[in-house]
């Protein structure tokens, strides 16, 4: 073979190297040298993004950061990639501003992230509070006042918080956004009299507000509103007159794909003791044909409790699945929650002792029902409280 014929060869090898050889492909279309370069491919299914490996853009699940709470809910710190989980040693931030570090607060408990913010809150004995917002890229931190602050999440880079319309014990209950530093109220319970409740958005932007009603006991109740009812209204709107979620006597509020997650049970309101049921799944994704209506789905359940040996705590969306907390004899764990057609679902047996009783190595003693599945898991470091999961760059 002439040399010629060889530089021929050489070179059409190389070309076939770097973009593909295929009749319908186009030489390099999927290269890239940064995930930037990805922007114009294809489409990909939920839960996976595009990264740049080898210079070549590559499908991969869309990795998620963890953050948590420690010191009681006053600090903030870096656990790690899921499922790798660890605590970082040194906080990222403190969740009290610095003049309220030495008096007496009341840590809110909740940990919630927009993407590139976290934010975390606490209240004083006079029902003043302030929410930390800590940005990721730069580390800086401001303190907002919101009274009565009690739970948040975000929606579309703003925070929506529960709290009060002002410090007092007989102020509405009331949600406020908070975007760049201010906060105002978006939405409050109108005449309803009670206290902070619940706050969570499911992956379509539908809003679910609570707040615990004083003329029930401080029982919780739930209402859904449409992406558009915060929009289009320029004062706060009553989420009391919206579609209300018949499901009971709730406990926390988390989204879950087009739907919310809701812990249930009953409380014992002298001694405040709780017996948990279970863990239900609510579709709230509002019809094509009139997106600005929201009517809740029938509650379909994702956790059972058959007996007490096992905990569980709603801790964060995580894309289209849910980030739930389980404890029991054997410790503290993270499972990750999928929706999963077609999956068997895992039976359980209440236990008579539950010191002495088998446990599963994930979910205790609890029952996992069809069409959920447990996606993966990750050990819990211990001191940790409330926890958020972050999408990352891959």
């Amino acid at each position: 073979m002439s040399n010629g014929a060889k530089r021929l060869m050489l070179g059409a090898a190389l070309l076939a190297l770097a973009g593909g050889c295929g009749e319908d492909d186009e030489p390099g279309a999927n290269a890239c040298t940064e995930v930037a370069d990805c922007a114009g491919q294809p489409a990909l299914e939920a839960g996976q993004v595009y990264a740049c490996r080898e210079q070549v853009c590559t499908a991969v699940a869309q990795p998620y950061a963890l953050y948590g709470l420690k010191d009681s809910g006053r600090s903030v710190h870096a656990l790690g990639t899921w499922p790798n989980v660890s605590a970082a040693s040194t906080a990222l931030f403190d969740v009290v501003a610095p003049e309220d570090r030495t008096g007496q607060v009341f840590t809110g408990g909740y940990l919630a992230n927009d993407g590139a913010r976290l934010l975390g809150g606490y209240s004083k004995p006079d029902v003043t509070g302030k929410v930390a917002l800590h940005a990721l890229q730069g580390g800086g931190t401001q303190y907002v006042s919101v009274p009565g602050n009690f739970a948040a999440a975000a929606w579309a880079g703003t925070f929506y918080v529960s709290g009060l319309s002002e410090p007092s014990f007989s102020a509405a209950p009331s949600v406020y956004a908070l975007k760049d530093g201010a906060a105002s109220i978006v939405a409050s319970a109108g005449e309803a009299a009670g206290a902070s409740g619940d706050v969570a958005f499911t992956s379509g932007g539908v809003a679910v507000f609570g707040y615990a009603d004083a003329a029930d006991d401080y029982r919780n109740k739930l209402f859904a509103l449409a992406p558009s009812s915060l929009a289009a209204s320029a004062s706060p709107v009553d989420f009391t007159a919206q579609a209300k979620l018949a499901l009971g006597e709730t406990f926390s509020t988390v989204g879950f794909g087009d739907g919310v997650a809701v812990l249930r049970g009953v409380q014992d309101k002298t001694t405040f003791e709780t017996a948990y049921s279970d863990v239900v799944r609510v579709e709230l994704a509002p019809p094509a044909s009139a997106p600005a209506a929201v009517s809740p789905g029938a509650p379909v359940t994702v956790l059972r409790f058959v007996d007490a040996c096992t905990t569980v705590s709603l801790e964060s969306a995580m894309g289209k699945d849910l980030l739930v907390r389980v404890s029991d004899k054997n410790g503290k764990r993270l499972l990750r929650l999928a929706q999963e057609q077609g999956a068997p679902g895992r039976s359980a047996t209440a236990a008579a002792d539950c010191a002495t009783a088998p446990h599963d190595s994930q979910l205790g003693t609890l029952q996992l029902e069809p069409g959920f599945a447990v996606a993966s898991s990750a050990a819990l470091p211990e001191g940790v409280g409330a926890v958020t999961a972050v999408p990352v760059a891959p």
